[in-house]
């Protein structure tokens, strides 16, 4: 590899501009020598070399490594909290949602080393970072999202775990007149009732051997 040399604005957009360019084109998992080679779209060549590529890709941070350990202390996602902050904070700043949210997980496939990997066997990737989402329901934009990590110091156990992530993710429209729409992996009678306190209504399956469910409404065959 060449020696190192100061990179500039310009050239980090360009950086990011490959990024998305190749997941516009779902190149997801293609090696960068196969996206830069001579018989592939000649975009990633005009643009920069494979080597600064690699080179910036290599080195690139989104973190001061000098207070990482002290953060860390409080929170498991402290080497990304800064860049994911403002990519939430961007979500939201231009954008106004209809009143129909929907709150659900989505598994990105990773193989990484990081503490909070997941393992989840029905999902297509089986192995990746666990994130749950807040979005319109009208065209599925996304409003926030929470990286799962695990038990956080400050979590409050009482609460179950998907009760929690609901109640953040949705904390921004509650006393609105929104309508949540959750499926039976958050549904649970307590979630409900607090939604409805803050003038948050819900539409979501539950499994009918919750223990909050009255027996006349829980059959053993069927899901609500």
């Amino acid at each position: 590899m060449r020696r190192w040399y100061d990179t500039s604005e310009e050239e980090m957009y360009a950086y990011m501009a490959i990024l998305l360019y190749a997941g516009a084109e779902k190149a997801y998992g293609v090696e960068a020598k196969d996206l830069f080679d001579q018989t592939n779209m000649p975009f990633y060549r005009a643009v920069m070399s494979l080597e600064r590529f690699e080179q910036i890709r290599r080195f690139i941070r989104f973190d001061d490594g000098r207070t990482r350990v002290f953060r860390l202390q409080t929170d498991k996602m402290a080497a990304f909290r800064y860049i994911w902050n403002l990519f939430q904070e961007n979500l939201v700043e231009f954008y106004e949602p209809s009143k129909e949210l929907t709150v659900d997980e989505q598994l990105v496939g990773s193989r990484g080393r990081y503490p909070f990997k997941m393992f989840m066997p029905n999902k297509p990737g089986k192995y990746g970072i666990q994130i749950f989402w807040i979005v319109d329901a009208v065209n599925s934009y996304p409003l926030q999202g929470e990286i799962y990590v695990g038990q956080q110091p400050s979590d409050n156990r009482a609460d179950g775990i998907t009760h929690r992530h609901v109640m953040r993710l949705a904390k921004r429209y509650l006393g609105k007149g929104y309508n949540i729409t959750i499926d039976n992996y958050f549904t649970s009678v307590p979630l409900l009732l607090e939604l409805m306190s803050k003038n948050t209504t819900t539409i979501g399956t539950i499994k009918s051997n919750k223990k909050q469910l009255p027996k006349q409404f829980t059959p053993s065959d069927k899901i609500f």
